[in-house]
């Protein structure tokens, strides 16, 4: 903890509703819970034991968040009783508490008056649970809030805090207010370098910068036609590793040389159509047949459900590939994972590694790869539309990038693009 200007605004700030935006790790939290406990030991006209809460989109999440810190900040000879960890309420001496509350369930709070409380993770709270759970408890005192959070494009309560916090920002009042600052205002250099790695240009604006983007546009805005498309040659003696989506109508894996920090597109396989269907045994016979003679070795990656029956007949799409006798001969590595990333995880490292937010690219595709092109250039949705030719290839190249390069992994030698102050882009790449 230490000053900033807008965190001093909003801590003297006297409006009753206070939505604060800001990024990933800057502090909104920490300010929130000693805040909370401020409160505690202030009298309140006309109420003998003033209530406030904090709350988060579950109970698992607040109670992570918040329990442990708060027990810890809230001085000892202030208590009336030890604290109650099967409710998660802190009393104190002075008639007041502080209730934790899962909103995933936001009837805990009815039937309470409270006094005043925080909202954590305002984009991901339900839009129900603010106006009809919370707000009618806050009226018998003219309850504060703050309601603080990163403005998520996908959170299910992204729109409304979006909505109320501009709508404050341009008309502050003694009823409401708006405050904003970024990640880089409170956390080291270091931390940021690490952030804008960690994440795509889109995810580092939204988190680190704490500014609201649109939804709509393409899936994969790292993506680059200019920047990401280029010459990928195959290798007779480097590793092929494929990228595998198991799909009757639309098998679809993508090829491509790993070096250690950027991936090389060079080809992809695509078969199946609406009116024939294909197999795990056909496609790895025809991705033999295509690369008879090679030497590097092989390295496969897919979806979790490629371990059950599916595509394959009588057996697993991942014991077809593990017992082909062309990929024993040749070497192979077969890593499916037990259980598949999250979606929008599996996405945003898809993003990341097309281009993180300090500008670097580790992903590279042939210009002949064109499913994968289309994926890159067309697809909007995380999930492939039922019917729709996009959204396969990305998706096997998405399980691929998870088993080499996961979110939070570190690579090395790395190409870099940098982002000078003025915003243009200054090519550093030899």
């Amino acid at each position: 903890m230490r000053h900033h200007p807008e965190q001093y605004r909003l801590w003297n700030s006297q409006a009753r509703h206070k939505f604060v935006c800001a990024g990933r790790g800057s502090g909104k939290t920490e300010l929130g819970k000693r805040y909370l406990v401020r409160a505690l030991p202030v009298p309140i006209a006309n109420c003998l034991k003033p209530k406030y809460f904090a709350s988060a989109p579950t109970y698992a999440q607040v109670e992570k968040v918040w329990w442990e810190d708060l027990k810890a900040l809230v001085p000892a000879e202030w208590l009336s009783d030890k604290p109650d960890e099967t409710h998660l309420i802190i009393k104190t001496r002075f008639g007041s508490s502080i209730e934790l509350l899962g909103l995933d369930k936001p009837m805990r709070a009815e039937g309470s008056q409270y006094c005043g409380g925080i909202i954590d993770e305002r984009s991901d709270t339900k839009p129900s649970a603010w106006s009809l759970s919370i707000r009618p408890t806050l009226s018998t005192y003219s309850a504060w809030t703050w309601q603080i959070g990163v403005p998520k494009r996908t959170g299910i309560g992204a729109p409304q805090f979006r909505q109320k916090f501009e709508y404050a920002r341009d008309h502050p009042s003694l009823a409401r207010d708006a405050f904003w600052w970024r990640s880089s205002d409170i956390l080291p250099a270091s931390e940021i370098t690490d952030l804008q790695e960690d994440l795509s240009m889109a995810d580092y604006l939204e988190q680190g910068d704490a500014q609201w983007l649109d939804s709509g546009g393409i899936l994969f805005s790292g993506f680059s036609p200019e920047e990401s498309v280029r010459p990928c040659k195959y290798n007779q003696g480097s590793k092929i590793y494929v990228g595998c989506d198991f799909n009757v109508h639309a098998m679809s894996w993508c090829l491509g040389h790993w070096d250690g920090s950027n991936l090389y597109m060079f080809d992809e396989l695509r078969m199946g159509s609406a009116d024939r269907f294909t197999n795990t045994q056909a496609a790895l016979d025809a991705l033999y047949t295509r690369y008879p003679g090679h030497t590097g070795g092989w390295y496969f990656a897919g979806d979790a459900s490629s371990r059950a029956n599916k595509t394959s007949a009588n057996r697993s799409d991942y014991v077809a590939i593990e017992e082909h006798p062309g990929f024993i001969k040749s070497g192979r590595i077969v890593n499916f994972p037990r259980s598949n990333p999250p979606i929008v995880d599996k996405a945003a490292n898809t993003n990341r590694m097309l281009c993180n937010a300090a500008g670097q690219r580790r992903v590279f595709i042939d210009p002949s790869c064109t499913h994968l092109l289309d994926d890159m250039k067309l697809q909007a949705e995380l999930k492939p539309i039922s019917g729709s030719p996009l959204g396969h290839m990305s998706d096997a190249l998405g399980y691929l990038l998870w088993k080499i390069a996961p979110l939070g992994a570190k690579t090395k030698g790395i190409s870099r693009v940098i982002i000078n102050p003025g915003n243009s882009w200054v090519d550093t790449r030899k």
